[in-house]
């Protein structure tokens, strides 16, 4: 059976432009990369559930061939032209609204969609080959967090179709604070954030108190400076309701000194 992943995916593109302040996160994808080449086997699909797709219930990509979304401004040229070929897989995606629907979260096939940077950018430093199928699942705009956790609920049972999932976000997502120095002063809020963090997903081993503590997140000390919109935490909420235990290794690296955390569940 393939893991479940969760990944803290760097800033826009720049993870492929050979920024120096992503080198830690560069060097914390090799190593992740290295775990996934010891698997016996390679995974069928892949399961995305990215921080950079929301809509007003939990869609699905169905094209064959997505599309790549170049989702962010300002970045060099070259980033505008970043390539990553993964197939879609049409009848995977049937099967996860089907299950879905029948936990009754409301979801629908989107034959439209394109793959975001969000799944790409992390996925060409995984999985350069861009040799497996991959779909995608929208973030609901409710921010739920409960049905969020139920979503990963939902898809664990297609991990024995040899899927891997991944929720790819950030574990500290607030953009002014990697940009300026001002912000360093709270570099306290983003630990504490962080050491709750931890102790949720690493070192709490009863699924019931997983879930009641993610799904009041927002109450916790350094929550909201770490998160001031839910959009990069929630994919940590459905690996979580997809795994229903404690995170197997954990994977730390700094962002322009903020913490980071990618954690991964056998």
């Amino acid at each position: 059976m393939q893991p479940i992943l969760f990944l803290s995916h760097g800033g826009g593109p720049l993870p492929l432009l050979n920024d120096p302040s992503h080198q830690p996160m560069i060097d914390s994808f090799e190593k992740i990369k290295q775990d996934l080449s010891k698997l016996d086997n390679k995974p069928s699909a892949i399961i995305m559930i990215s921080a950079h797709w929301q809509a007003n219930q939990f869609d699905v990509t169905a094209q064959q061939n997505p599309s790549l979304i170049y989702d962010y401004y300002g970045f060099p040229e070259a980033s505008y032209h970043i390539q990553y070929r993964a197939p879609g897989a049409p009848e995977l995606a049937k099967s996860i609204v089907s299950q879905l629907n029948s936990h009754q979260l409301a979801s629908d096939l989107n034959q439209t969609r394109g793959f975001d940077h969000g799944m790409f950018v992390p996925l060409k430093l995984l999985y350069p080959q861009a040799d497996f199928p991959v779909v995608q699942i929208a973030l609901n705009l409710n921010d739920d967090p409960l049905q969020h956790l139920k979503v990963g609920e939902a898809i664990n049972a297609l991990r024995e179709q040899n899927i891997l999932i991944i929720g790819s976000g950030f574990s500290f997502h607030h953009i002014p604070a990697f940009f300026n120095d001002s912000y360093f002063g709270q570099l306290k809020q983003a630990e504490d954030f962080h050491q709750w963090l931890d102790n949720i997903i690493v070192n709490t081993p009863d699924y019931a108190e997983q879930q009641q503590q993610m799904e009041n997140w927002k109450s916790v000390p350094g929550a909201l400076f770490s998160h001031p919109t839910a959009d990069h935490i929630l994919p940590l909420h459905v690996c979580l309701g997809a795994a229903q235990k404690t995170a197997d290794k954990t994977y730390e690296f700094k962002l322009n000194q903020w913490p980071a955390r990618c954690y991964w569940w056998n």
